[in-house]
């Protein structure tokens, strides 16, 4: 009896890995499409952000070449919005495994980036969603003062800005925050 449960139990486990498996690789597959079908440099953008971040779950270093390329299209195209969009994929495809150092670092300096860029061309709604993925990236660390440093500062810009969906983010980065410090 124990031996024709265990045998179950591996044969589901099997059947749903292959089902699971079957089914992100049609999504890829049809993602890949979509980006050779592209006729904008947004598009491009757009698809290339959705095809890196699928692909942390099934395929990392072909998801560092869709993150890699996504940041080369923005930047040719010289559109600061499309840079910064890039710059913000890349870091949250990384904090996907923020337990790993070398990934949460990856994550930072890609925000890092977008931050920079965001700033340097005035952009107060990036430069808020921006410093709230830095803040939130902090709380991996732990660095609860920097957390809140960085979420107090967006919220200081985003307070400013008629975007409700963004305010909403920054209260609920903020009820993160109080959690992780026990307030």
């Amino acid at each position: 009896m124990r031996i024709v449960r265990s045998g179950s139990f591996l044969l589901l486990f099997l059947v749903a890995f292959t089902v699971t498996h079957a089914q992100q690789a049609a999504a890829v597959d049809s993602m890949k499409r979509e980006l050779a079908a592209t006729k904008t440099v947004e598009q491009k953008v757009y698809w290339m952000d959705m095809l890196s971040k699928t692909l942390m779950n099934v395929n990392l270093a072909e998801a560092d070449k869709y993150g890699q390329q996504l940041i080369e299209i923005a930047e040719e195209s010289r559109d600061r919005k499309l840079m910064v969009t890039a710059y913000l994929s890349n870091g949250t495809r990384c904090s996907y495994f923020a337990t790993q150092k070398e990934y949460l670092n990856r994550a930072i300096g890609y925000y890092n980036q977008a931050l920079d860029i965001a700033r340097q061309n005035r952009m107060e709604e990036e430069t808020g969603k921006v410093l709230l993925k830095l803040g939130h990236i902090q709380l991996f660390i732990p660095d609860k003062d920097k957390a809140l440093n960085y979420i107090n500062q967006a919220f200081s810009i985003i307070s400013t800005l008629n975007n409700d969906s963004l305010k909403a983010e920054a209260h609920y980065h903020y009820g993160d925050l109080y959690l992780v410090r026990n307030d």
